[in-house]
């Protein structure tokens, strides 16, 4: 009897740095000198992601060349809407670092249901700093922002500890921030998205999360996408 090929899942993590390596290629073909700098960069950078989870979440499991491709990428698509006049040139330095940060967040959330301050507090410093020295005009709407998308998270976080986490809390400012530059109709979509997404990983992952729901990824993807999406000087 002749045995059955086993064909890789394209979906599990140990999958993704190969199926990631085979677009790069065809990619490649096409790309621009800045968008291979901006891949170059994004992999250096995520490859100091990578050091920084071993060293303060080392029960962190990334897959080969996890961060630092999925970092690459992100700064790709960066390089890419800005090449394009998508992104204004005022969103460069909030939106790098908020991909820097975002992928190794998410993964530490995901393995260990906890975010590093290590990585929270250099998210929390640098996204208000990055919005304002571009544009100082951004102060009043970053604060409205970070009061309406914090502040639900913290009284959350307060009536119901096990819910949201102190790591969850630390980042919904940062993110806040994020929202108000963009302008406050942006909060409750990336409230509805981030949502869908613990869902969806508490409907993925059923017997993973018996202690806990990771929010950090839902938080940081939806912010993100968003932040790509309505970018606007």
């Amino acid at each position: 009897m002749t045995t059955p090929t086993a064909h890789p899942n394209l979906l599990s993590p140990n999958a993704f740095p190969l199926t990631a390596l085979g677009l790069l290629v065809l990619a490649l073909a096409w790309a621009t000198p800045l968008q291979l700098c901006a891949l170059a960069a994004g992999y250096t950078t995520g490859a100091t992601a990578r050091h920084a989870l071993t060293r303060f979440s080392p029960q962190t499991r990334a897959g080969p060349h996890a961060p630092e491709l999925a970092t690459g990428l992100l700064w790709t698509l960066i390089a890419t809407l800005w090449q394009h006049n998508t992104i204004p040139t005022t969103w460069l330095p909030p939106l790098l670092t908020l991909t820097a940060l975002t992928v190794p967040l998410s993964l530490a959330d995901f393995h260990t249901l906890h975010l590093p301050r290590a990585l929270t507090i250099p998210l929390a410093i640098l996204t208000p700093t990055t919005l304002l020295i571009p544009a100082p005009n951004r102060l009043l709407p970053i604060l409205i922002g970070t009061t309406l998308f914090a502040l639900p998270h913290l009284a959350l976080h307060l009536l119901t500890p096990t819910t949201l986490s102190r790591g969850d809390v630390i980042i919904a400012f940062p993110l806040g921030a994020i929202h108000g530059a963009l302008g406050p109709a942006t909060i409750l979509p990336a409230v509805l998205l981030a949502a869908l997404t613990s869902l969806a990983l508490a409907t993925t992952f059923p017997h993973r999360f018996t202690q806990g729901i990771p929010h950090a990824p839902g938080m940081l993807a939806a912010t993100t996408a968003l932040a790509l999406l309505h970018a606007t000087p």
